[in-house]
């Protein structure tokens, strides 16, 4: 997997981002499990990006994003686990580890495709995404009414 220098500038960037239908931000933290959610909610939506490695921190009424990635590559072996498991999405995302002199470790940049099937994560439910949310469609009803989960019979 590649890695990807960015300057101070980049890093920024990238942490002034606001989250949201196509953007989520993860700690390293985060277990495979869960992670592959929100794989499934951007492939079944409108496909997005997650940085895996990026600390959120509340400060009053407000988010700051802290760059907190991996000590290496290997590190982060879980993860990839987790998304190489996702038979349906094989090898159509994107994945390359971003590092900077000024950040601490490597951020996960995963670029998650709209899929034409229906993508389940390792907890076998599929999930949507809605705003900056992962939400669960659990229900034959919810399925048919979020218009790519109909019924094939």
């Amino acid at each position: 997997m590649d890695i990807s220098d960015l300057d101070a500038e980049e890093v920024k960037a990238i942490l002034e981002m606001t989250e949201g239908h196509y953007l989520d931000f993860k700690r390293k933290e985060i277990k495979p499990g869960k992670l592959s959610e929100t794989i499934s909610a951007f492939a079944n939506a409108s496909g997005g990006e997650v940085f895996l490695g990026v600390a959120q921190d509340d400060i009053g009424s407000s988010t700051a994003h802290r760059w907190d990635g991996f000590h290496e590559p290997e590190a982060a072996n879980a993860h990839i686990q987790a998304l190489e498991s996702l038979g349906a999405l094989g090898n159509h995302y994107q994945a390359n580890f971003l590092r900077s002199p000024s950040t601490g470790g490597l951020v996960l940049h995963l670029v998650i495709p709209k899929t034409k099937g229906i993508l389940k994560a390792t907890d076998g439910h599929a999930y949507v995404r809605r705003n900056a949310q992962n939400i669960r469609i659990d229900t034959h009803s919810r399925r048919e009414r979020s218009g790519r989960f109909r019924s094939s019979g």
